[in-house]
C-alpha cells in the first residue's frame, strides 16, 4: 500500500475556478485566522469538490502511480529472481537425495518410506514456489483508488507583520551569476514552493546545493517562511542561504543559520540576525592560467 499527501489550489480566472497542483508543503505556511470577518463561505462546494478530485486523477495520480511502479517493480524484479534461485536449490537437493535413495534402493537396500517422504518434501516445495512467486506477481499489480478528500482550506491575502520572506528576479539573477560561475547551473523553484527558491547543480550532477536568496531588512536579519525554514534544518549541510545587504551578497551555512534563528509562531516566520556572523562574500570565480 503507497500514499502520498496530493494539494491543489484553486484559483479564480475570469471568473472560473482554476486548479493547480501544490505541495503540501505549502500549508505549512499558513496562518490560522483568529479575528475579523468570517471568510465568505464556499458556493457549490460538492461540485468543486468533485472538480478537485476530477484534476487529481488527472494530473496527479497517474504520476504518483509511475513513481511506485518504477520502484516497486525493480523491487519485486530482484525479490521474484532471489525466491526463483532459492528454491531452485532446495528442490535440487531433494533431487539429489532421491537419486542416492533410489540408487541404494537398487542395491537391495528398503528405500521404500524415504523415498516416499522425499518425493513429498520436493512436492511441497515446488508448490510453494509457485505460491510465492505468484505473490510476487500479484504485487506487481497496481491498482489505484480515487483519491480521499481530507479538507479544504480558505486561503485569505494578509500583509506579513514582518519581514519579506522571498526574492525577487535581481536578486536570483546575482545569485545565478556567482553559481554560474562555480560549475553550478541554477534552476529557479520559487513558483513550485517546496521550501527553496532555486536548486544549482554542477555539470556531472553530483553536487546539487539547494538555494535560498534574501535581501537582509533595516534591522539586520533574513527572514524564511516555516517551510524553508524546516527545509533548511532538514537538507542541512546541502543548503545554501545567500544574503544581500546594499550590493555585498554573502553566504550562509545552515549551521550559522540555525545558530542565529528565532522562530516567530505566530506569523510562521524565522529571522536570522546576521550581526555577529562571520559570512563569506559571495563573489563570481574567475578563472586564470598560471604563467
Amino acid at each position: 500500500l503507497a500514499q502520498r499527501l496530493f494539494a491543489v489550489r484553486e484559483i479564480d480566472a475570469d471568473g472560473e475556478g482554476q486548479f493547480l497542483a501544490a505541495h503540501p508543503l505549502r500549508l505549512h505556511d499558513l496562518v490560522p485566522r483568529t479575528e475579523g470577518a468570517s471568510p465568505p463561505a464556499l458556493d457549490d462546494f460538492d461540485a468543486r469538490k468533485r472538480g478537485a478530485t476530477l484534476f487529481c486523477l488527472e494530473h496527479l495520480v497517474p504520476c504518483f502511480v509511475d513513481d511506485v511502479s518504477r520502484g516497486r517493480l525493480k523491487e519485486l524484479a530482484l525479490k521474484e529472481r532471489y525466491l526463483e534461485r532459492s528454491f531452485r536449490v532446495v528442490i535440487s537437493r531433494h533431487a539429489d537425495r532421491l537419486l542416492d535413495m533410489e540408487a541404494k534402493s537398487g542395491a537391495g537396500q528398503d528405500m521404500s518410506l524415504a523415498i516416499g517422504r522425499e518425493q513429498r518434501l520436493m512436492e511441497e516445495a515446488k508448490r510453494r514456489q509457485q505460491e510465492r512467486l505468484a505473490e510476487v506477481r500479484l504485487e506487481q499489480q497496481l491498482v489505484p483508488r480515487a483519491p480521499e478528500f481530507l479538507g479544504v482550506v480558505t486561503v485569505l491575502p494578509r500583509e506579513a507583520a514582518v519581514g519579506v520572506a522571498r526574492a525577487d528576479d535581481a536578486l536570483l539573477d546575482q545569485v545565478r551569476s556567482v553559481e554560474s560561475s562555480l560549475g553550478r547551473e541554477l534552476d529557479d523553484a520559487r513558483t513550485a514552493e517546496l521550501g527553496y527558491d532555486a536548486v544549482a547543480r554542477s555539470e556531472d550532477g553530483q553536487d546539487v546545493r539547494f538555494v535560498l536568496a534574501r535581501q537582509v531588512d533595516a534591522e539586520g536579519s533574513i527572514w524564511l517562511k516555516a517551510s524553508e525554514w524546516s527545509q533548511v534544518q532538514h537538507l542541512a549541510d546541502r543548503t545554501v542561504l545567500y544574503a544581500r545587504q546594499d550590493e555585498t551578497l554573502c553566504t550562509i551555512t545552515g549551521r550559522d543559520a540555525a545558530a542565529a534563528a528565532s522562530v516567530d509562531d505566530e506569523n510562521r516566520r524565522t529571522s536570522i540576525r546576521l550581526a555577529g556572523l562571520q559570512l563569506p562574500l559571495a563573489t563570481e570565480h574567475v578563472a586564470r592560467s598560471e604563467p
